[in-house]
């Protein structure tokens, strides 16, 4: 936009300039018929005639009038070449920087969410229940080790979903992303929270069960057992599904 306000000022000048040099005859170059004149008067006198003179000098108010239509002229294209730098400015737009890490973040804690929600189960809950009231929680204890071997990883596998979902967090490009990596780790915690309820209630149930109480009371127990059992079964299964639509939401960010 420099160039263009220099080329209309330049423009405007080559175009004035002329222009004034002819509407001022004093700074104008001197006419050649003037020094003739003079050299001829210095030998010949003219006879006096009585035609009258056909041109007349020039009005002095005629030429203040063209100078200033001149100086209007230079001074709209000078305001017009401002007006057409400044309103081509660009301006300048702050970008906050990104961090290069979030992506292997998002990544690693999906998987590992991923891996949480697919073991934090029914089945799962009902396995603890039953093993801590049989005696057989330790892997290889019982028929089901993988069933023992899954309960043990999900601590290490929270904590390293928990990590890679805080630096997500912490390094997310935008706001979203932060929310995203949020919501999945406290749905996480919902999620595990309700699987060790729901193992209780089922340890709780078989403790009833096996118990010796009354004939009348025993049946009444036996109830309230199992209601809490379906109540935290429900629990439960909530939890798991607000986990996998957090998931989900993880899942468009990798």
């Amino acid at each position: 936009m420099r160039r263009v306000v220099v080329t209309l000022v330049t423009a405007a000048v080559l175009v004035i300039a002329p222009t004034a040099a002819a509407l001022s005859p004093g700074l104008g170059s001197p006419d050649p018929s003037e020094f003739l004149a003079q050299e001829d008067s210095t030998t010949v006198t003219a006879p006096a005639t009585d035609v009258p003179a056909t041109t007349a000098a020039p009005d002095a108010e005629d030429n203040d009038a063209d100078w200033w239509v001149l100086l209007i002229v230079l001074g709209g294209l000078v305001i017009l070449g401002v007006a057409i730098a400044r309103g081509g400015r660009k301006k300048n737009v702050y970008v906050a920087p990104v961090s290069p890490g979030w992506k292997p973040k998002a990544r690693d804690g999906y998987a590992d969410a991923r891996w949480l929600y697919d073991s934090m189960t029914e089945d799962l809950a009902i396995w603890r229940g039953n093993a801590q009231f049989d005696g057989t929680t330790e892997s290889g204890s019982t028929a089901e080790t993988a069933q023992a071997d899954t309960w043990n990883a999900l601590a290490p596998k929270m904590d390293r979903a928990r990590d890679a979902l805080y630096g997500l967090e912490g390094a997310a490009p935008d706001k979203r992303t932060a929310q995203t990596a949020e919501a999945v780790v406290v749905a996480l915690a919902a999620a595990r929270t309700a699987l060790d309820a729901r193992a209780e209630t089922r340890y709780n149930y078989r403790t009833v069960e096996a118990s010796g109480d009354d004939a009348e009371l025993r049946p009444k127990a036996l109830a309230e057992a199992r209601d809490r059992e379906l109540r935290t079964a429900q629990t439960l299964a909530e939890s798991r599904r607000t986990l996998a639509e957090t998931i989900t939401a993880l899942s468009t960010l990798t």
